[in-house]
């Protein structure tokens, strides 16, 4: 009974927070519609881990020092890549706390930055102005998007059958610049 362990825990630690239910949990807020008597209704499970951006996004302004632009891409152009300089960035002493805080919202509930964080983890040991301006540019895709849910919906005569097995493919065609899945899958 988590009633019980949260009493006993209370004794020794002051929670800032009142007890909850399981429906927020490390950043994240689930969902579950409530289940349906017509056997046809798809239940979903949202999972939003809005607050979670909101305090990312805002921490990174606030050591960028400047406000965040507007984007509808979390990758830079071809374009502005090559415009980019190799010298040491901005954010070198800084990028593995930002790129962790992406890697983690990526995993939980944001899979449409995913390629983008997987390239920012490849470099946090050599981390580049270049880098600094993809970082810059994952946070303002973040800022703009608003609040985002992520959805899976599931009939309840495939409740008995259904698995649910993730993974991305780590080749990306052996060029780090591609998106494709040399497996097919994604």
């Amino acid at each position: 009974d988590t009633g019980n362990i949260r009493r006993s825990l209370e004794k020794r630690a002051d929670f800032k927070e009142k007890e909850a239910d399981i429906e927020r949990y490390l950043g994240a807020r689930y969902r579950l519609d409530p289940v349906s008597n017509n056997p046809d209704t798809l239940r979903r499970l949202l999972t939003d881990i809005d607050d979670y951006v909101d305090n990312a996004t805002e921490k990174f302004a606030k050591e960028f020092g400047q406000p965040l632009g507007k984007v509808t891409s979390p990758h830079l152009s071809p374009d502005e890549v090559a415009k980019e300089g190799i010298s040491p960035g901005r954010f070198a002493k800084t990028c593995s706390s930002h790129v962790a805080t992406l890697l983690f919202l990526s995993r939980v509930a944001r899979p449409d930055i995913g390629v983008a964080v997987q390239r920012l983890c490849r470099v946090v040991t050599r981390w580049t102005t270049t880098h600094d301006s993809m970082l810059i540019r994952l946070f303002s895709y973040l800022r703009s998007c608003g609040p985002i849910s992520l959805v899976a919906a599931l009939s309840k005569a495939d409740l008995e059958d259904v698995q649910l097995v993730l993974w991305s493919d780590a080749g990306f065609c052996g060029d780090p610049e591609d998106t494709k899945s040399t497996s097919g899958l994604f």
